[in-house]
């Protein structure tokens, strides 16, 4: 019982004591206001009086979802010397707003609850408000009703000059952040184009949006745009942050290089942004304040989206999302901060608007800068795999050239069999001659001059090897022909031991600059790939044409063999490295590899493959 009594006490106590306005300032009416539902929507301020109001407690109410009608009632007592008021709510759906002002027995209608065009207006504001004149100690009593399901709207009263000082400094701020916020969607539209970036598109989309919902939000579109229409209701508000979280989510989803790496959960953020614009859509279209709290969840569902999408970037280590995650941290904590202002559970001192367009500034800054850095750690990325490649291609050759060096050493004992059998045979008849004692002194320097000559050839075949695996420190000029006269030298021992022959068809003399070893190491691979499939396949006339040529200022190689081809189904692969059709002990699959590698980059030349009706036709060209 003595809680009742102590809240009619305080009913009563607030409702006698009015709201003193002093010379000049803001006075937020919320801790003064009584609140009265009307379930059945029949009450007037006529039929209205004290008893039915309590209390109103602006931390702790929300509107329920349901169909009333709330009424509030405050008294204001004007003890300044000043007569100009301004009454006002900061409210998203700026129309459902009506106030009554009661002097004594006379009641006037300050807004009817419909659109007030923006040309009727006393003063220009994105904020439901309207002029009230005091005179100097009158008091009256101040009646406002709003009907939606929404938050409760911070009503407020400040003198006529103070807010208009407040509206300037305000228009400031507004040009600032639109400002920042438009030179960031066209510096990334620059770069998006420049670029053909469709990562920084969709950046550009979701800032150009949200710059939409931001105007539209803070009045600016009304006021700036269509001023001679309705007041906004926030409809078009709606489709316009639906439409900029999505793109947010595509932006997030390419950012965080999710579809990359989850495939899955990048399907889910696309789709749950089109479902999100969809729902708004359907806001627009049928208006319905019904469906609001449908969107409200789904909106606050992209943020857990996001936290996701980072979670699975971060378990990666990828570096950019450290700074798109304190952007969006930044566009959330001011989100959030705005949010609770609305619900009159803080009082944020930048106003229950501009909280959302101050985040989405500074989350453009991050995410620009983000996007930078990005572009500096795919340039790291690839510079690391450029070194990664070149390492691998400087292994490939090292191995290439062992292979070689030891092909090399079982040429040279190959060629040296017979220069050491002629001088194991002159030796051997010289030890007869001398003991029998028939070797003269002619004879005997005959010996010698032979054994020399054998020598001589067996030095000269090493450094020709040697020669070949010595790599090419300046480009020279050079003949293609003795190149490619070089390579059949080298592999004439081996060839002719399987009955190989090979056709060499220089037209005319070719000359080129370039590195003429590199080029012999080409024409021996592919010479020994053809050899091999030769003998693998025993064709029974085994024979390899190669032909020098130049055609406008083209050098042309062309290597074919009759082996019958390379299968369709392989053929493009054939230069991949580690690719072969051979058994593991009979090739490593890098010769061919290497062999395009010489020539594109060391020789800035081509070389392709194709079936010519012989067999495989190998064809460089420079």
């Amino acid at each position: 019982m003595a809680k009742v009594w102590l809240f009619l006490f305080t009913a009563l106590t607030l409702w006698a004591a009015p709201l003193t306005l002093t010379q000049s300032g803001y006075f937020s009416l919320s801790p003064h206001l009584q609140i009265y539902e009307d379930t059945s929507h029949s009450s007037s301020v006529d039929t209205l009086n004290a008893s039915h109001f309590i209390p109103f407690d602006a931390e702790h109410f929300i509107v329920p979802k349901g169909e009333s009608t709330y009424w509030f009632y405050l008294r204001l007592h004007n003890e300044s010397a000043l007569s100009e008021w301004i009454l006002g709510a900061q409210w998203m759906w700026l129309h459902r707003v009506s106030f009554f002002v009661k002097r004594g027995t006379t009641i006037e209608s300050m807004m009817s609850g419909e659109f007030v065009p923006f040309s009727q207006r006393l003063i220009a504001s994105p904020e439901t408000i309207v002029s009230l004149q005091l005179a100097p100690d009158e008091e009256v009593e101040l009646f406002m009703r709003i009907d939606s399901l929404e938050i409760i709207p911070r009503f407020f009263v400040q003198d006529t000059m103070g807010y208009m000082a407040q509206s300037n400094t305000r228009m400031v701020s507004q040009g600032i952040l639109v400002g920042i916020v438009v030179a960031l969607i066209l510096y990334n539209l620059i770069l998006a184009i420049n670029l053909r970036s469709s990562l920084y598109a969709k950046y550009v989309a979701y800032m150009f949006f949200m710059l939409l919902f931001i105007v539209g939000d803070n009045g600016l579109l009304f006021t700036y745009v269509r001023p001679e229409v309705a007041m906004l209701n926030g409809y078009d508000k709606i489709l316009f942050v639906s439409t900029a979280m999505f793109f947010l989510l595509l932006f997030s989803s390419a950012f965080l290089q999710i579809k990359e790496h989850h495939i899955r959960l990048h399907y889910f953020m696309v789709g749950y942004g089109v479902v999100l614009v969809l729902l708004a859509l359907r806001y627009v279209v049928f208006q319905g304040y019904e469906a609001l709290g449908h969107i409200n969840v789904a909106l606050m569902g992209v943020s857990l989206i996001a936290i996701y999408a980072l979670y699975v970037s971060h378990k990666r280590s990828y570096e950019p999302a450290r700074l798109y995650a304190a952007g969006y941290a930044t566009f959330i904590l001011f989100a959030v901060l705005t949010l609770l202002n609305n619900m009159h559970i803080i009082d944020f001192p930048i106003g229950p608007k501009w909280g959302v367009a101050i985040g989405v500034a500074i989350e453009g800054l991050v995410f620009s800068y983000a996007l930078y850095a990005r572009l500096q750690f795919g340039e790291k990325e690839r510079l690391r795999y450029e070194a990664q490649v070149k390492r691998k291609d400087s292994m490939l050759q090292l191995q290439s050239r062992m292979a070689g060096m030891g092909e090399m050493m079982g040429s040279i004992t190959h060629q040296w069999k017979q220069p050491l059998s002629t001088i194991a045979a002159i030796v051997g008849n010289s030890e007869m001659s001398l003991k029998l004692g028939e070797l003269s002194r002619q004879e005997a320097q005959e010996c010698i001059d032979g054994i020399n000559e054998q020598i001589g050839l067996m030095n000269q075949t090493s450094r020709d090897f040697l020669n070949y695996y010595k790599p090419d420190k300046e480009k020279k000029a050079f003949s293609i022909s003795a190149v490619v006269a070089q390579a059949i030298k080298f592999t004439h021992t081996d060839f002719s031991t399987k009955n190989i022959r090979v056709v060499f068809l220089p037209k005319e003399e070719v000359r080129m600059m370039g590195y003429p070893n590199e080029l012999n190491q080409v024409i021996i691979n592919l010479l020994k790939n053809a050899k091999d499939v030769l003998v693998e396949r025993v064709i029974p006339d085994p024979v390899i044409h190669i032909e020098v040529d130049e055609v406008e200022g083209e050098k042309i190689i062309r290597v074919e063999d009759n082996a019958g081809g390379i299968d369709e189904a392989i053929i493009d692969k054939i230069f991949e490295p580690f690719f072969t059709t051979k058994e593991a002990t009979s090739g490593t699959g890098i010769g061919l590899h290497i062999a395009k590698q010489i020539v594109q980059e060391s020789m800035q030349g081509t070389i392709e493959v194709s079936n010519s009706t012989y067999g495989a036709r190998f064809t460089i060209r420079f």
